[in-house]
C-alpha cells in the first residue's frame, strides 16, 4: 500500500467508491452478470472480457453485452441483475488493507466518505455488514437500484459537506469514476484492481495505479 499512500498525502479529504474500490467484488458481479445473460438467452463470456468491456451507465453496458433495450427493458435487466447480486454478495471481501489505511487516515485529521452508485439502503445495510460505518463521516448511495445519478449525488455531497475541492481527491476503479470527478471539480485516482482493467483505465487517465498493492517504485 505504500505507492496508494504516496499518492493520497497530496490531499486532506477522500472520496472512496465502494464497489471494485473498497469492496472487492468482481467475482461476484461477473457471476450474477452470467446468470442474466443466462435468463435472457444471451452468451457469457469471462471475467478478463468483463472487465475490459464493464461501463457505466449500465444501459450502455447492457448494449454492448448483447442486449435490445428496445425489445428488454433497461429496469428488467436491472431488476434481475440484483436478484442475482442479492445472492452473492455476501461473499464479497473488503479489499485487505484498505479500512487499515482509512484508519490511519481519519488518526492523522483527515476525512473518509462513500460516494457510490448502490442505491443509498442497501449501500447502508453493506457498510453496516462490514462494520466500517465509524471510519466515513458521510455515505452517498443513489434512491435507485438502477445505477443513476452517481455524479449528481456527488454535487450535492459538496454542497452539504463544503469540502474543498483543490484539497480533495476521488479514489476509483472505473471510467465513470474519473467522470464523476470531473464532474465535481475534484482530482481523481483510478485503482485498476477492481471493475475495469490497467490499460482501459490507463488510455484515459494519467493517474492510474495497476494495483493498490503496487511496489513503490511503480509509477
Amino acid at each position: 500500500m505504500e505507492l496508494l499512500r504516496k499518492k493520497l498525502s497530496p490531499y486532506q479529504h477522500f472520496i472512496w467508491d465502494w464497489n471494485g474500490t473498497l469492496l472487492e467484488d468482481v467475482q461476484q458481479i461477473w457471476e450474477a452478470t452470467i446468470q442474466v445473460l443466462t435468463r435472457f438467452n444471451k452468451p457469457g463470456f469471462t471475467k478478463e472480457v468483463y472487465r475490459r468491456e464493464f461501463c457505466l451507465p449500465l444501459s450502455d453496458y447492457y448494449q454492448k453485452v448483447g442486449f435490445d433495450l428496445e425489445h428488454t427493458s433497461y429496469r428488467e435487466i436491472a431488476e434481475a441483475f440484483q436478484e442475482e447480486y442479492l445472492l452473492r454478495y455476501k461473499e464479497a471481501k473488503l479489499f485487505a488493507g484498505t479500512i487499515e489505511l482509512i484508519e490511519q487516515l481519519n488518526q492523522e485529521g483527515k476525512s473518509n466518505v462513500i460516494l457510490s452508485a448502490s442505491s443509498q439502503g442497501f449501500l447502508d445495510h453493506n457498510v453496516e455488514h462490514f462494520g466500517i460505518r465509524q471510519h466515513f463521516s458521510h455515505i452517498y448511495g443513489v434512491a435507485n437500484h438502477l445505477a443513476q445519478g452517481k455524479g449528481l449525488r456527488g454535487l450535492e455531497m459538496l454542497r452539504e459537506t463544503a469540502l474543498p475541492t483543490e484539497r480533495t481527491l476521488l479514489i476509483g476503479d472505473t471510467d465513470h469514476d474519473l467522470a464523476v470527478g470531473q464532474e465535481m471539480g475534484i482530482a481523481v485516482l483510478l485503482i485498476a484492481d477492481g471493475h475495469q482493467n490497467f490499460e482501459r483505465l490507463s488510455s484515459l487517465h494519467h493517474n492510474v495505479l495497476s494495483s493498490r498493492y503496487a511496489p513503490i517504485h511503480s509509477s
